[in-house]
């Protein structure tokens, strides 16, 4: 993936501990995200700033995505368009963890430090990711919709069919 950056772009970089960010050099001015507040173990670094506020749990985001071990010669995953729900489980944790400090429009490459916590873990993907590797996930978020409340949804009787009707108040 490409790391350098044209000088006009600002810049984000959040080491794994949190610290500081970086100016590039030819930028007038430093913006600020809650990437730095994502765990240690998942980092980001912001290619593009975006606008708006973060994602919440259970919006529905279209993504433009690549994710990859660092240095395969080719991702294991892509896609040019695709919507999700942020925090629905499907993905794997450091994806729902990073899509939540994005905006609208931003661009970021987000690596896995810790595949345990926030990756594939000890299993991986035979054939395509190891055991315990580092992930390598460069993410466009190109929209976001407000979605379902998941925890209210969550906590509806279970007894009751799930069907468009009884869930709408929640939509």
């Amino acid at each position: 993936l490409p790391s350098a950056v044209q000088t006009s772009t600002l810049q984000l970089r959040v080491p794994v501990h949190g610290r500081a960010s970086e100016r590039k050099s030819g930028s007038s001015q430093l913006f600020s995200s809650v990437a730095a507040s994502l765990p240690e173990g998942l980092s980001k670094t912001v290619v593009k700033p975006g606008s708006g506020r973060p994602l919440d749990f259970g919006d529905v985001a279209t993504v433009r995505y690549t994710c990859s071990v660092p240095g395969a010669s080719q991702p294991f995953a892509r896609s040019n368009s695709q919507k999700v729900i942020v925090g629905d489980g499907i993905m794997i944790r450091g994806w729902d963890t990073a899509l939540q400090s994005m905006t609208v429009g931003e661009k970021a490459t987000v690596l896995v430090s810790d595949p345990e916590r926030f990756g594939f873990g000890a299993e991986g993907i035979p054939p395509f990711v190891p055991p315990n590797a580092q992930l390598e996930m460069e993410i466009e978020l190109l929209g976001a919709e407000d979605g379902a409340d998941l925890a209210s949804l969550a906590t509806s009787d279970p007894l009751k069919p799930v069907s468009r009707v009884n869930i709408s108040p929640f939509i």
